[in-house]
């Protein structure tokens, strides 16, 4: 099972910005791995035995180079703390780095308690704040809901800041984070095919 992706730089091993790494979650007797290369989740039982791949259609989003300038430029703004010609330096290393010619195909998943798998989409602002596409979302996420035997039930979005942590029936709970570090639980209902 594949986990990062990595280039050579310099003579050692780099992680690729922006590129996929895996997205595991497990709940209801089983245990998910999927790696965004492609949209696909296998399913493991708690032996060990594949039962099933959750697919979906996905055309992959290009990072364009302006894609990628703007990235390295808010990314700076929040990581590289030198200045002058240091804060140049760094700035211009970053931009240098590997970079993924497109987005994953997921960031993330959990398993409701009723078994369906829920698949967070990735997307390129989300990158930003830390680098990864599983932090503290600063845009509105969308996830898809795949029952067990993994068929499409519906997509939902998730409002900005908010992080969920355990999905029931008719309520999503997470957290919601509010300015630089105050976070807050927060209950939201659930109606419709994903509620079912």
């Amino acid at each position: 099972m594949p986990y990062i992706t990595f280039e050579t730089v310099d003579s050692s091993p780099f992680a690729v910005w922006l590129s996929p790494i895996s997205a595991v979650c497990a709940g209801s007797g089983r245990f998910y791995h999927g790696f965004g290369t492609e949209y696909a989740f296998r399913a493991y039982s708690e032996r060990g035995q594949l039962e099933a791949i959750v697919r979906r259609s996905w055309k992959p989003t290009a990072v364009t180079d302006s894609d990628w300038e703007r990235w390295v430029v808010e990314w700076s703004r929040i990581w590289v703390t030198t200045r002058g010609a240091d804060s140049l330096k760094r700035v211009q290393r970053v931009r240098e780095q590997p970079w993924a010619d497109a987005l994953p195909a997921f960031a993330q998943c959990l398993v409701a308690r009723d078994g369906n798998l829920w698949v967070r989409e990735a997307h390129l602002d989300d990158a930003i704040s830390a680098g990864s596409f599983v932090d503290d979302p600063i845009v509105p996420t969308k996830w898809s809901v795949f029952n067990p035997a993994g068929r499409w039930i519906s997509d939902v979005t998730m409002p900005t800041a908010f992080q969920p942590i355990d999905i029931g029936s008719d309520y999503v709970a997470g957290r919601m984070k509010f300015g630089t570090a105050k976070r807050t639980v927060v209950i939201y209902g659930l109606s419709g095919p994903a509620g079912q």
